[in-house]
């Protein structure tokens, strides 16, 4: 598989994403910047989010 692609596979099938590495590596870098590894849990309700999702109303 070249550089740059993954292949995502389901089931049902398959498909292949194409992303700039550079472009990646950036947002990575800024999402990293903002939310440090271990301090997810201070930026987003994940039990309240699981919990919407559970909840059969969406």
């Amino acid at each position: 598989m070249p550089s740059g692609h993954t292949p995502l596979r389901t089931r049902t099938g398959a498909a292949v994403l194409e992303v700039g590495i550079r472009a990646v590596t950036a947002f990575l870098r800024r999402a990293d910047t903002m939310v440090p590894p271990g301090t997810e849990h201070r930026h987003i309700d994940l039990d309240g989010v699981v919990a919407r999702l559970t909840a059969g109303g969406e």
